[in-house]
């Protein structure tokens, strides 16, 4: 249960004063791992189902729900953060009120690199976020950010396996079978496995020479 993400994502939850809840009590919550971090679960698989129950069970709101989530995993909300003289200075990002006046507030959210370093790469994000771009039904941002992202399926491919990035492109033709764009460069990717396996920079001389005849 991604609980405080989705209420630093809310922009709802933030105007009615939500921001002030706390995450489940430690009593009914655990630690797991999740794609190489800590998370914080339901202890009880009770809790999981009752939670889906309540509050996903609407088409409408689990789209918003996943698209608030895609959010948190791309860093739409997360603050700009400059150096000036040593000093530090927040580009606060902007929000519309209740009143449908135009602000700006610190929702304390970090931003997702796909790289944190050299070899350390945010794994969450980069399975996340195409995970919830699709749930959303957002197939323009999960083009833009993901699957036609050069720096995205080249970052996927080096902590993951190939079949990782795959599995993206197979769901994402599998919810949007009217999109060309994802089906040719599945077919290229298939065709591209065995190179795409021992290196991931070969990801876009791959492409570019089976993509190069495509008009799509």
């Amino acid at each position: 249960m991604y609980v405080v993400p989705e209420l630093t994502m809310n922009n709802r939850a933030i105007l009615e004063g939500a921001t002030s809840l706390t995450p489940p009590s430690i009593a009914f919550s655990i630690e797991r791992g999740a794609d190489g971090a800590r998370v914080l679960n339901w202890y009880h698989r009770q809790f999981t189902e009752a939670a889906h129950e309540r509050y996903c069970a609407d088409d409408a709101q689990n789209k918003r729900l996943h698209g608030n989530l895609a959010d948190f995993f791309a860093g739409t909300w997360a603050n700009v953060y400059v150096w000036t003289n040593d000093a530090k200075i927040s580009f606060e990002v902007p929000y519309s009120n209740a009143k449908g006046e135009r602000i700006e507030e610190d929702r304390y959210v970090t931003s997702q690199s796909l790289r944190f370093g050299e070899d350390d790469y945010n794994i969450r994000a980069l399975n996340n976020l195409p995970y919830h771009r699709m749930h959303a039904g957002n197939v323009d941002l999960l083009k833009k950010e993901c699957l036609a992202n050069v720096h995205f399926c080249v970052a996927k491919l080096h902590p993951l396996p190939v079949e990782s990035l795959l599995d993206d492109f197979t769901a994402a033709k599998a919810a949007f079978p009217g999109e060309p764009l994802i089906k040719c460069i599945l077919e290229a990717l298939l065709l591209s496995r065995k190179s795409l396996q021992t290196d991931p920079f070969q990801f876009v001389p791959q492409l570019l020479g089976r993509l190069e005849d495509n008009e799509v």
